[in-house]
């Protein structure tokens, strides 16, 4: 009888120690990070579609924003978002495109044809409205995103304007009337912190976050000075958009504040014009994101 107890009292510490250290081990356990996404660009762009796959992939980015600006990224949009698909995982999160309003047929054509590239396969089309035609007004930016979203919503594409320095919107806030007048519930915002500080919004990102919250479908954020360096268009360049461990703007308090007001979208790494090769950015960018994002979902 007291062998039994004494075996009995065993195999209750024992499973309790083992109840006890697997608690201790999920708590002291790190959180996994974010999935991020990252542009094809920073060098990227000079890869084929299979080498930019296999490399985002092997570095540990969730997928691709892939930029169509030319008549070559048009052609080569296929290969891209081939490998979105088995062998290969780098899910492609947007395609971007943009109106000039200097060959509207075109920038059409070009539209409509990534629309049918994406269609039905939970991928954003990002819109640019630009202005490389001084003379285009938002009344033609109305019209050209009022046509675009009936073509994106017959071909179950959702789409987002993307403000963008130097446009007709070049921010999340200039974005908001046009998005309220057009009301679809197919359009949203996309919030890049480079061109919100561009639009002169670093000391009040708070505030455009919480005006824009429930119009928001991704962010995009990259290594900034919270200074800008305004003497060139390049040092201004260098000073927003840089590797995700460079920098002393806190990028990481400005997720946690978007977090606060309840913006829980995908994120994606502006990598444009990066100082740096691939093998030496893309890693320490996807180490700093895994650091400071760890605890944040």
């Amino acid at each position: 009888m007291t062998t039994m107890k004494k075996i009995s009292r065993l195999t209750i510490y024992f499973i309790f120690t083992l109840f006890i250290g697997g608690l201790l081990d999920a708590k002291e356990a790190p959180a996994q990070a974010r999935p991020l996404y990252i542009y094809d660009a920073g060098g990227l762009e000079k890869l084929s579609a299979e080498q930019q796959g296999k490399l985002v992939e092997e570095t540990g980015f969730a997928g691709m924003v892939i930029e169509v600006e030319s008549d070559a990224d048009l052609e080569n949009l296929s290969r891209q978002l081939a490998t979105g698909r088995p062998p290969y995982s780098t899910k492609t999160l947007a395609v971007t495109v943009r109106f000039d309003f200097v060959d509207l047929e075109k920038e059409v054509a070009t539209y409509r044809e990534v629309i049918q590239a994406i269609a039905h396969q939970d991928i954003f089309l990002w819109v640019i409205v630009g202005n490389k035609n001084k003379a285009a007004t938002m009344n033609d930016a109305e019209a050209a995103m009022a046509d675009l979203l009936e073509y994106a919503n017959h071909h179950g594409v959702r789409t987002a304007i993307y403000p963008h320095s130097y446009c007709l919107i070049n921010s999340a806030e200039e974005a908001l009337p046009l998005v309220k007048k057009l009301d679809n519930p197919n359009l949203s915002i996309v919030i890049h912190l480079c061109h919100e500080m561009r639009a002169g919004n670093t000391h009040r990102l708070r505030e455009v976050l919480q005006v824009a919250a429930p119009y928001v479908s991704a962010m995009t954020l990259s290594g900034c000075d919270t200074e800008i360096d305004w003497t060139t268009r390049r040092t201004m360049t260098y000073s927003t958009i840089n590797s995700l461990d460079s920098g002393n703007f806190d990028w990481a308090k400005f997720l946690a504040d978007a977090d606060r007001v309840g913006i829980d979208v995908p994120i994606a790494f502006i990598n444009f014009l990066m100082p740096y090769e691939l093998d030496d950015y893309l890693p320490r960018s996807i180490n700093a994101w895994r650091q400071k994002t760890g605890g944040l979902n």
